[in-house]
Formats: structure tokens, sequence, C-alpha cells
């Protein structure tokens, strides 16, 4: 075999290699990102050997669309209301709740009363061909604002979509909600991630569904 025929030989046979590695890794952006945290520990850690509250048949729906439902309930007493500065998180069987109590200060620094919110995330669930996930959040009429609660799902580490919704503080609960269409039913890991835009957040347990998604889902 003559050299420049050998060359030829070499070349193309780096080439398929690296063919070949780029088909089986995939592009850079297909890889699983690491799952967010919340965004600090608690003071405190409550379980709960039971469900969360959840509303009842009097819970009023104030937007409702094909993708995501809202609704709210009116004020109530929240499972605990931590002290100013700090926060406690609450482990149910199905949910994961995270309440803040802050200090509430006037024009010329002196405490003037507390600001309490509360974020919620539920256990994803799958519903007919879908992953379901739902969170929920309340501000206090204490706080001097209202935030936007969004409510995230992840399904085998990725982010499969969000939706959200503007959370006044006048300490009545909004919960809203979503779906994600499966591609096919193979068994993968779902979490559901809630968050404030002012700062705070809550993360579900993990539940592995039926639930698969094609390979160029991101």
């Amino acid at each position: 075999m003559s050299r420049k025929l050998r060359r030829k030989t070499y070349l193309g046979g780096a080439f398929c290699a690296l063919a070949l590695s780029f088909l089986v890794s995939g592009p850079a952006h297909a890889a699983e990102p690491a799952a967010p945290t919340p965004d600090s520990e608690p003071n405190r850690i409550i379980y709960v050997d039971g469900p969360s509250p959840k509303p009842d048949n009097s819970a009023r729906v104030i937007q409702s669309d094909s993708n995501a439902t809202v609704t709210v309930t009116e004020p109530e007493d929240l499972p605990v209301v931590p002290e100013p500065g700090e926060t406690v998180r609450i482990i149910y069987t199905d949910a994961v709740t995270e309440i803040t109590t802050d200090p509430v200060v006037d024009s010329v620094g002196a405490r003037a009363g507390a600001c309490t919110k509360s974020i919620t995330a539920n256990t994803p669930w799958k519903s007919s061909t879908q992953a379901r996930a739902s969170g929920s959040g309340t501000i206090s009429r204490g706080c001097g604002y209202g935030s936007t609660l969004r409510v995230h799902l992840y399904g085998g580490g990725v982010h499969r979509g969000d939706t959200s919704f503007s959370v006044p503080n006048n300490g009545s609960t909004f919960s809203t909600g979503f779906g994600r269409t499966c591609s096919n039913s193979n068994s993968t890991s779902h979490y559901v991630l809630s968050t404030w835009s002012s700062g705070g957040s809550a993360m579900s347990g993990t539940r592995t569904l039926a639930c698969g998604y094609g390979f160029w889902e991101w």
C-alpha cells in the first residue's frame, strides 16, 4: 500500500470515529443539568406522617385553561408560624412546604411587624398521558408586596416546563399546576420545584412515573 493511500485510510478512520463519538454522546446541550436546590437550609424541619392540607370544594377558580388552573383559598391559619428570621420546612407524604417569617421595620428602623410567606411543591403524579406538577403560595398581609409563584416540573433531571401566577399579599393561598405530555411509558424520576420571584423556594420529593420523553425533548 502506498504512503498516500495509507494516509487517506487513516484520515477516513479518524473521521468515522469522530462521527460515531458525536452520535453516541449527542450535542453538548443534551447533557442533563444538575438538579436545582432550595435557596437555603431551614432552621427547623417538621415531618408529618400524612398528606398536606388541600383546598376544599369551596376553593374559588380564578383562572383555568388547557395548561394550568389557578385556585384561591381564603386566609386560614398556617400549620406553623416561624419566628422572625426563621425558616421552617414541613415534609408531608405528598408535598414539601417552606414557611419563612421576616421582620418588618418602619422608616426609622424600628420593628413594625412580620412578613410570613409559605410556598409548597407537591409531589408530581401521572394523569392519563401527562406528568402533572402543582404548587401553592401564601403571602401574609404583613408583607409590603406580593410576588410571582412559579411551579417547575423536572423529569429525568431535565426542565420539562413551568407555569406562574402573581400572588398578592392578602393571606390567601394560591394554587396552580400544569401537565407535560409523555412521549412513552419509560420509568422516569420526576420532581417539582416551586419558586418565588422575590426569593425562596420549595422542592418536592421525587417520584418515578411511567412517563418518558424523546431524546431531543429538552
